[in-house]
């Protein structure tokens, strides 16, 4: 039930993210299709989410129906912004970062050989945002949706990296490998202080720069503007 309530609630967020849910949704239907007969049994379950999931979002589909207009602006504006092949989000898909967290996350579905409907799951939600940084180019048109799916993309890749830490844990403890469990989490220590530093150094590296530049000048034009306000319209005439 809350699977299809956060599902019809889509429907009233950005176009960019309902994009991604479908996407994410029928990519997972299709594998559980062609997976194991158990998790077939599912898919009744996923078509239960479905139907509640619309009946949810019923209210936004009418407002939106008569909104033509706005509607319209949101494709031409948002998300469909020129027709032409952007590198942009093609050159993101093979950064270090994107691509390094997206061959670490498929490395823990080749450890696994058991697969039930989490792992599924998981891995629709990291490599159905992978694959949408080649819509774009493949498609010829450049959209903002990459830029927005790159957040889910990343959070699903790191949730299939936990299950390859816990994949070697295991491997550790069935093997005796000591040495492997000491590497591995050497390498886990020196992934979180390298994203915590990393995080901090960019954060207050473009602050420190928006204070010096861009907001130093808006802050000046602002107060111009409420001065002239101030004057020409007092509130006490």
């Amino acid at each position: 039930m809350l699977s299809a309530i956060f599902l019809g609630l889509s429907f009233y967020s950005q176009t960019h993210w309902m994009i991604f849910t479908f996407l994410v949704f029928i990519f997972f239907v299709l594998i559980l299709y062609f997976s194991e007969r158990r998790a077939r049994k599912i898919l009744n379950e996923l078509v239960r989410i479905l139907l509640l999931g619309i009946i949810v979002g019923i209210p936004s589909i009418i407002f939106n129906f008569y909104q033509g207009m706005m509607i319209r602006e949101t494709v031409e504006r948002g998300l469909v912004v020129k027709v032409e092949r952007d590198m942009w989000m093609l050159n993101n898909a093979f950064r270090l970062e994107y691509f390094s967290l997206f061959l670490l996350a498929i490395l823990s579905f080749i450890l696994h050989r058991k697969f039930d409907v989490k792992y599924f799951f998981i891995f629709s939600g990291f490599f159905v945002g992978y694959f949408l940084f080649f819509a774009d180019y493949i498609l010829g048109i450049y959209m903002q949706i990459g830029g927005h799916v790159i957040i889910p993309f990343k959070f699903m890749a790191k949730i299939g990296i936990g299950l390859l830490i816990e994949r070697v844990e295991e491997i550790v403890k069935k093997f005796k490998m000591k040495i492997l469990g000491v590497f591995t989490n050497m390498i886990l220590i020196f992934m979180f202080f390298a994203f915590v530093s990393s995080s901090l150094f960019v954060f207050y590296y473009f602050a420190s720069q928006l204070a010096l530049s861009y907001n130093r000048e808006k802050i000046k034009i602002f107060r111009e503007v409420t001065s002239w306000i101030k004057i020409t319209y007092p509130l006490n005439p």
